[in-house]
């Protein structure tokens, strides 16, 4: 409650007042309860709050941009019918929220910080992965999907000296970030923003393909297999990861918990191209396909960086804004 002060016949509003009022009315703009206001400001974390609005504005712009390009498809095409709507909005729902995800890396640097720091696994994710791979003198290899080139600082001092490394991601600023990263690693010759269902490069170009948690996110799988498999040598070799059906189910049972309507959309990624079914669709290709299990455990510790890592999902949930809008009360779960 603001309570005015009176002198000589006048009502004032002390400035902590006045500020206080103000981030009401702020707070309010940017579409807070009073409720949540209260929360707010009892926590004092008010610019990480706003800030946090570029978030949900992002979310709810990918919402309105997955609904007009529904519309202008249904406008270019005359009787859809209803189960060729739903498939087409799945489609442009999927590219837009892959743009959310991935078009810049911070999302992707706060879920490796959060694997590499809880994780009870002897070896964080990239130090495993990188200890199953066979490189020869001479091999050409292809990271298709690198992200901000984690996988290669991990392990910069395990790089075999006489292979060449192309790094390759459909984001310009992943690209950039993983300059930034590994400039300098002479086996590293380019750093190429390429579409993995076009590849720039000519057939049987490498002898080794990376690809790490991708293939889960594409509706065309086939097509991107080919596309692969295109470039591959005869005789080489592709070394893949995804995830399981079981991954992050403590996560979810808490999110539920939290708010129903929160949740993740990771069974479609599990059925696209997941651990039950990948040696299926790669055998299509690829002969002699191997798996190898990692099975992690975690103990969450840093409950704000478990916090951040949830909000770096935005592009697989569309349901979050609860937690934008409820942080003390997550953080006290």
């Amino acid at each position: 409650m603001i309570i005015p002060v009176i002198e000589n016949g006048r009502k004032y509003i002390e400035e902590d007042y006045f500020i206080q009022l103000q981030t009401i009315q702020l707070l309010k703009k940017a579409g807070y309860t009073l409720e949540e206001i209260k929360y707010i400001i009892k926590d004092k974390n008010i610019e990480e709050q706003i800030v946090m609005q570029k978030d949900l504005l992002n979310i709810q712009l990918t919402n309105t941009k997955i609904m007009l390009s529904l519309i202008d498809e249904i406008q270019n095409e005359n009787n859809m019918n209803i189960s060729k709507i739903y498939t087409k909005f799945l489609q442009i729902q999927n590219r837009q929220n892959l743009q959310l995800q991935f078009e810049t890396p911070d999302g992707l640097k706060t879920r490796v910080l959060f694997h590499h720091r809880h994780t009870h696994f002897d070896q964080n994710f990239h130090e495993w992965m990188f200890d199953h791979y066979q490189f020869n003198d001479s091999d050409k290899i292809l990271e298709i999907g690198c992200g901000d080139g984690t996988l290669w600082q991990c392990n910069k001092d395990r790089i075999p000296k006489n292979i060449e490394i192309i790094l390759s991601d459909i984001s310009q600023k992943m690209i950039d970030e993983s300059y930034l990263k590994l400039y300098g690693i002479s086996q590293i010759k380019s750093f190429d923003l390429a579409d993995c269902f076009h590849l720039p490069y000519d057939d049987e170009s490498f002898e080794i393909i990376i690809i790490n948690h991708v293939l889960m996110y594409f509706e065309n799988l086939d097509q991107a297999l080919k596309e692969i498999y295109r470039v591959l040598k005869k005789g080489g070799t592709i070394y893949c990861s995804t995830i399981a059906k079981d991954m992050m189910v403590e996560r979810d049972e808490m999110l539920k918990k939290f708010d129903s309507k929160i949740s993740f959309d990771q069974e479609i990624l599990y059925n696209r191209f997941g651990y039950e079914n990948g040696k299926e669709k790669l055998i299509k290709y690829f002969c002699n396909v191997e798996s190898f299990d990692r099975k992690e455990t975690y103990e969450i510790t840093d409950m704000d960086l478990f916090y951040q890592f949830i909000l770096s999902g935005k592009g697989l949930s569309p349901n979050l804004e609860p937690l934008y809008r409820k942080k003390c009360n997550f953080t006290n779960i």
